[in-house]
């Protein structure tokens, strides 16, 4: 088995864009489940000492992920993610 991990942090200032490439050994169904699954991906989205609060996640092309980074003295900083792109358990943007 390769052990060797792939990890990309892409900013395009100008494009308005974030790429975010992270590969590594694991079994897809989990991972799939880490990114598109709300109960898991609050788990560990957020930085500590902040936690991850979901508004929404409608994922799907289309959809939208809404929620917000709350940190411990209760300020909270919302964001949002539009899903254009999903290929199952492959990719999505």
């Amino acid at each position: 088995m390769n052990k060797s991990a792939i990890f990309n942090f892409i900013v395009q200032k100008e494009a308005r864009s974030i790429t975010v490439e992270r590969a590594f050994s694991a079994p897809i169904d989990p991972v799939w489940a880490a990114w598109t699954q709300a109960d898991i991906l609050c788990k560990w989205w957020a930085p500590k000492p902040y936690e991850c609060i979901i508004k929404s996640l409608d994922f799907r092309e289309g959809g939208r992920w809404l929620y917000c980074m709350q940190g411990p003295q209760g300020d909270r900083h919302w964001c949002y993610f539009d899903y254009e792109t999903i290929r199952p358990k492959t990719y999505f943007s």
